[in-house]
């Protein structure tokens, strides 16, 4: 009996802490509702794994970030730039206002918390178990 009540509360602990990547109520950031007139835009999904792999590839190119949809191991990032400029020239010096507005922070992760909270739980119940003498070697 006490070895199914703590495998459920593992269980519980387990799912608790982990954290789905969930969209919030509306995404803003994609090419339909970034785009404006006399734009050319593009979206580039970048993970936890690769950060950076949109601001790599758009580098030496006239486009520059617009915006970054929420989310923490996988999001997708706006680029735009202008109609008429060679996607390949480098883009123009930015004033302080489009720099502002290009650099959104994203969300830091915390992938490793889940699995440390859950052991924390555990040894936690053990001690808990072990002073009242309920966890008894056999």
């Amino acid at each position: 009996m006490r070895s199914a009540l703590v495998a459920g509360l593992l269980v519980t602990l387990s799912a608790v802490s982990a954290r789905a990547d969930l969209p919030g109520p509306e995404n803003t950031c994609t090419v339909e509702k970034q785009k404006k007139a006399g734009q050319t835009c593009e979206s580039c999904n970048a993970s936890h794994s690769t950060p950076d792999v949109c601001s790599q590839q758009y580098a030496s190119t006239a486009f520059t970030k617009v915006c970054q949809s929420s989310g923490a191991s996988v999001w997708s990032e706006v680029w735009c730039k202008p109609d008429g400029i060679d996607a390949g020239s480098a883009p123009a010096a930015p004033d302080a206002g489009t720099v502002a507005a290009a650099e959104v922070p994203r969300p830091t992760s915390n992938c490793a918390t889940g699995g440390v909270t859950s052991l924390a739980a555990v040894i936690a119940m053990a001690l808990v178990f072990r002073r009242r003498g309920t966890l008894r070697s056999r």
